[in-house]
């Protein structure tokens, strides 16, 4: 663990109260189809603050699997500051693992695409945390900066849902948009997919 003066020097950021439940859950859609399943589980220790992430998607026809995806995220805070990210992830058979940590200098990213070093400000792509609408981010599953530019959209209910929350869309190298309730709780996500097909993410219990 670095020490707390070295996370003192590192840009601060309001990190969202968890969730109740500590979860945020979420049944991943494609076009109508359902196709996996987000999970976001919270703990605190103290001033820690760690974040699991659990992706499971398979695409397929009838009994056929054309497609599958998994990926697993451990993402830590200390206080109001990112400190470190650990992921695995095998995209239809394509393993890629990234370690992600906070150095005197920025943010040090390593995985099998080589080494990336990142300004204090930037943040994993993890969406959980509305900051990243406002700062660089790195995709969590590569490890490399991803060219992103937020902007918001006012007001309108997420995928699936009726009530009216924060709207935020990412124009750039991906077409995202997210959700976010007036708690600061990330509430809902559509993308185009690598094939042209919409996936939408709808807010579970």
């Amino acid at each position: 663990m670095l020490a707390a003066p070295l996370l003192a020097a590192a840009p601060a950021f309001a990190a969202p109260a968890m969730p109740p439940g500590g979860r945020i859950a979420f049944k991943v859609m494609r076009q109508d189809s359902e196709i996996g399943t987000h999970v976001l589980d919270f703990s605190r220790q103290g001033d820690r603050l760690t974040v699991r992430i659990a992706v499971d998607m398979a695409v397929g026809i009838g009994p056929i699997t054309l497609y599958r995806y998994r990926l697993r995220v451990t993402e830590t805070w200390e206080g109001d500051r990112f400190s470190r990210l650990e992921s695995e992830a095998n995209d239809d058979g394509t393993a890629q693992r990234v370690t992600a940590r906070r150095e005197e200098a920025g943010i040090r990213i390593a995985s099998i695409q080589g080494e990336v070093r990142l300004p204090p400000e930037a943040l994993p792509l993890t969406h959980w945390n509305m900051a990243v609408t406002r700062v660089p981010v790195f995709n969590p599953q590569t490890g490399l900066k991803m060219e992103l530019t937020a902007s918001a959209r006012g007001t309108s209910p997420p995928p699936g849902g009726r009530e009216s929350m924060r709207h935020f869309a990412f124009a750039g190298e991906a077409a995202l948009e997210d959700w976010y309730d007036g708690a600061d709780t990330w509430s809902g996500l559509r993308a185009i997919a690598k094939d042209g097909s919409v996936v939408t993410y709808h807010k579970l219990p």
